[in-house]
């Protein structure tokens, strides 16, 4: 706050008692400060002036002075000179200001909620734990504690305050507080979608069904989260200026067992690699050249206006010993390359999403069955997985069986499938499932606490079901 605005946070907050001396001081000082300019020149300037001695003429001229700052109009005293009258005139228009400001200060005072519930301002912490070993821990500590709430599993809020209850339905207030969202959301995208979001967002919830295969457990997996030493089965993550999910990926890679090498542009575009030596590569998300062209438009074109990056891709996709995988702006990169299905001449693009604008939400996916071998295990399952992007659409204009189809949105409608793709794709796979384009962020929802929802009782689960997708890709290549 600026200087002034803790003045009149003070004036309108201090007690009564203290506002109305400060008030009756100002109007004293102000009374004997022009009192003193009407003796300074003199009373020869005020008619009317009564003789007596100097206190005598102090008094007369200090409830003159009264009556001209209060604008109540002269007694029988009054100014007869050209500086009595300026001194006046500038009183009187000090009187009008300060009873204004004396105004608003009261409509500030009367105006200003008072909470009948007074909040200390010392520095807490709220945390939530189970069981009493908490509070038995706090008084070993000699640490002030309270209990302030426990948790229930009904959709209800009950508050209770002297002897008062309030019961507050979640969901009923949920939908008073998304009221405002709403209206913002109508601003900042065609209302038509900020509607469907309205109507959409309490009927769309998040499921869940795990592959059968997942415990949670690192062990289960063969995962060493702690290993230092290399495997031999190396992979590397492409990545491009404007990327930002490149250690995301690395780590993902690397839980499964990889080897991670971190490739750039500059690398391939160079010669410095050739990615001869891995049979796993990477596009990582983010936005590649700030989406300036569109997004991955600047980082295919460093692939297809580069030789030695071109033919670096070529020969590792002529292999039949590796596989690959797009995530968000990898994903687009492998579309806009074509990649994917590179025997067709007009291959899908990636256009953008339906609101026209950019989208972040966590949302339900559903594997159907499909050869990807990163997925192909997850058949049947429903799972949450982060997406953020401004083009995430898979404008598919071929009949559906046309295309290997390895992930599908949940819902079918905006905001479930949040960028109005075609038969809801979130990822395709080339036709022998070595190669997997994929929207959502598999790499950023790798572990419980990545997730806003994860099943109450999976919290202890060391990892999240999209680890599998890694390990499945790290069993392939040590097959093969």
């Amino acid at each position: 706050l600026s200087r002034w605005d803790n003045t009149y946070f003070h004036l309108v907050t201090m007690p009564w008692s203290m506002f109305f001396l400060l008030v009756f001081g100002s109007y004293i000082v102000l009374n004997l400060v022009f009192t003193g300019l009407f003796m300074l020149v003199g009373t020869d300037q005020l008619m009317g002036m009564p003789g007596g001695t100097g206190w005598d003429d102090f008094a007369h001229v200090y409830f003159f002075s009264t009556q001209t700052l209060t604008t109540t109009g002269y007694g029988h005293i009054s100014p007869v000179g050209f500086t009595a009258n300026v001194i006046a005139s500038l009183e009187s228009f000090m009187g009008l200001l300060t009873f204004a400001l004396i105004s608003g200060l009261l409509y500030g005072r009367f105006s200003r909620p008072t909470a009948r519930i007074v909040f200390s301002e010392n520095p807490g912490v709220i945390f939530q734990v189970s069981g009493a070993q908490a509070g038995e821990t706090l008084t070993k500590l000699g640490v002030d504690f309270v209990t302030i709430g426990t948790v229930t599993t009904d959709r209800t809020i009950s508050i209770s305050h002297k002897g008062q209850s309030l019961k507050i339905n979640i969901d009923e207030y949920r939908n008073y507080w998304f009221k405002t969202s709403h209206l913002l959301d109508s601003i900042q995208r065609p209302k038509s979608y900020a509607d469907q979001r309205k109507e959409n967002y309490s009927q769309q919830p998040l499921t869940y069904s795990f592959q059968s295969r997942f415990d949670g457990k690192f062990s289960s997996y063969n995962i060493d989260p702690k290993r230092r030493k290399p495997s031999g089965v190396k992979a590397a993550i492409i990545r491009e200026k404007g990327v930002n999910g490149d250690r995301e990926m690395a780590y993902s890679l690397y839980l499964a067992g990889f080897d991670v090498k971190d490739v750039h542009m500059t690398d391939l575009v160079s010669g410095r690699e050739d990615l001869s030596d891995v049979n796993m590569i990477a596009f990582v998300g983010g936005f590649s050249n700030s989406d300036v062209l569109g997004s991955a438009k600047g980082w295919a074109g460093a692939f297809l206006y580069n030789p030695k990056a071109k033919e670096s891709l070529d020969k590792f996709y002529q292999r039949k010993d590796t596989l690959s995988l797009g995530v968000c702006n990898g994903c687009q990169l492998m579309m806009e390359l074509g990649l994917v299905y590179p025997e067709w001449k007009d291959h899908p693009k990636m256009k953008h999403n339906g609101s026209g604008r950019f989208e972040s939400i966590f949302v339900n996916v559903t594997i159907p069955e499909n050869n990807s071998v990163m997925l192909n295990s997850f058949k049947g399952s429903r799972l949450g997985v982060w997406v953020a992007h401004g083009e995430g659409r898979f404008e598919l204009p071929s009949d559906k069986s046309k295309f290997n189809i390895a992930a599908s949105y949940s819902y079918e409608a905006y905001p479930g499938n949040p960028n109005d793709s075609d038969f809801s794709v979130a990822a395709l796979t080339s036709k022998d499932g070595r190669h997997l384009a994929i929207m959502p962020h598999i790499e950023r929802s790798l572990f419980p606490w990545n997730w806003p929802y994860y099943p109450a009782n999976q919290k202890k689960d060391q990892i999240s079901p999209w680890i599998e997708a890694f390990t499945n890709a790290f069993d392939w290549v040590r097959q093969h």
